[in-house]
């Protein structure tokens, strides 16, 4: 079986507006949210970028000044990319990490806000890649979610969309051959945004 190469993507731009804090420095036990997903996405990744907008120093510093006293020593190429446009919305934070790509077959997309998906899942979607599919999606109970997988021939199409656009734009062309995976895993469906959806993740962990 040929190994593929696969890039962990993960967005930290935004503002955090509906939060009212810094999403991805929020503690889940102890481990800001950034922290979690890094840690889970070295153990199969070649390489990760994070893209960060918003308080992009303040957010680099925190995150591997915690690795750093926590021994995580990630052994893996950790990219900080920053964003100068990332009020533009998410596509612009998008296209910018995809430049910072090298040699991978598969991009993993990620957001900071969901800290709390099991390390399985991860493996468990990594094994769903296969050289007729382009873009793979988890579901649960037909619901559509997040991360994503998509191979590096999409990188083009997603690079050659405006900002008023988003992968839908790509999702609804019919050009890529797309795969749904019907997973075990419900924690996809969430993604931490509010405070009443971080009290409820807190009180049920």
């Amino acid at each position: 079986m040929i190994q593929n190469k696969v890039t962990g993507l993960l967005l930290s731009a935004g503002l955090s507006q509906r939060m009212g804090m810094l999403k991805p420095l929020i503690k889940l036990n102890n481990i800001p949210f950034l922290a979690h997903i890094l840690v889970k996405l070295s153990s199969l990744c070649q390489q990760i970028v994070v893209v960060t907008g918003h308080q992009s120093a303040l957010i680099e510093n925190e995150i591997t000044q915690w690795l750093k006293e926590n021994n995580e020593n990630l052994k893996i190429s950790l990219n900080w990319c920053y964003n100068a446009d990332y009020k533009s919305g998410m596509l612009t934070s998008l296209q910018a990490g995809l430049k910072d790509v090298n040699n991978s077959d598969w991009i993993l997309y990620h957001f900071a806000d969901q800290p709390h998906i099991p390390k399985e899942f991860y493996h468990a979607f990594i094994d769903q890649i296969e050289p007729a599919y382009d873009w793979i999606q988890p579901t649960f109970n037909n619901h559509s979610a997040h991360p994503l997988l998509f191979s590096k021939r999409v990188i083009p199409h997603i690079l050659q969309l405006q900002k008023d656009q988003s992968l839908r734009d790509i999702d609804t062309e019919n050009k890529l051959n797309r795969k749904k995976w019907a997973c075990d895993f419900p924690e996809i469906l969430k993604d931490i945004d509010t405070p009443r959806e971080l009290k409820s993740l807190l009180e049920n962990i």
